[in-house]
C-alpha cells in the first residue's frame, strides 16, 4: 500500500524499486532536464528556452494543485505526469493529462505505473470521468495507450510544423474510468 493525498490506494502492481510521490515543485528541474533530450523532445511541440520555462512553470503549478506525480525508481526520479484539471464545472468531470519518462528509464514500465497512478488519482481524489491524451504520430507511447484502454477519437494532420511543408499529426485518445 501507499499513501497518496492522505489516502491508502493499492499499488497497481509491484515493481521494486519504485515509488509514486506526489510531486514537488523543485522535480521541475527534472522536466527541464527531459525536455532537452532529443527523444522526449521529438514528441512535444516546443522549441527553446523560453517555452521549455513555460512547460516547468505548468507542471510546478500543478504539483502546488497536488495534481501531479512523480515517479522515484531506485533513487532517482524517473518519470512526472500530470492532470491539466478544468476550474468549470461543467467540464471539471474530464481531464487531459501530460506526462514524461526520462530517456534512460523507457521501456521498464514505469510509465504505466505512473499512468496507472495518475488515473486512480483522477477518479478518486477529483472524480474525473474521462481521461484524454494528446500523442503525436511516431510516437511509440501510442501503442502503450491503446493497450492501457485508451481509444482514438481523433487525428489532425498538421499539428506541429518540423519545418516548411514537413507536418507531423495528433491522435487524440480518451479512456473512460
Amino acid at each position: 500500500m501507499s499513501s497518496l493525498l492522505g489516502r491508502k490506494v493499492k499499488l497497481l502492481r509491484s515493481m521494486p524499486g519504485l515509488e509514486v510521490r506526489l510531486s514537488e515543485e523543485a522535480d521541475g528541474e527534472h522536466w527541464a532536464a527531459w525536455l532537452t533530450e532529443r527523444d522526449v523532445l521529438r514528441f512535444y511541440p516546443m522549441e527553446g528556452g523560453e517555452e521549455r520555462k513555460e512547460s516547468v512553470a505548468r507542471m510546478q503549478s500543478y504539483a502546488r494543485w497536488r495534481a501531479s506525480l512523480t515517479a522515484v525508481y531506485h533513487g532517482e526520479v524517473a518519470g512526472i505526469g500530470y492532470l491539466n484539471l478544468h476550474p468549470y464545472r461543467k467540464i471539471a468531470h474530464q481531464a487531459i493529462f501530460t506526462i514524461i519518462v526520462g530517456e534512460k528509464f523507457q521501456g521498464r514500465g514505469i510509465g504505466t505505473e505512473l499512468l496507472g497512478h495518475l488515473e486512480r488519482m483522477a477518479k478518486d481524489s477529483y472524480r474525473i470521468e474521462v481521461l484524454h491524451l494528446e500523442v503525436y504520430e511516431g510516437n511509440p507511447a501510442h501503442r502503450l495507450y491503446r493497450r492501457l484502454g485508451y481509444q482514438d477519437f481523433g487525428f489532425q494532420s498538421h499539428f506541429i510544423r518540423e519545418a516548411p511543408g514537413e507536418y507531423r499529426g495528433k491522435i487524440m485518445m480518451e479512456k473512460y474510468l
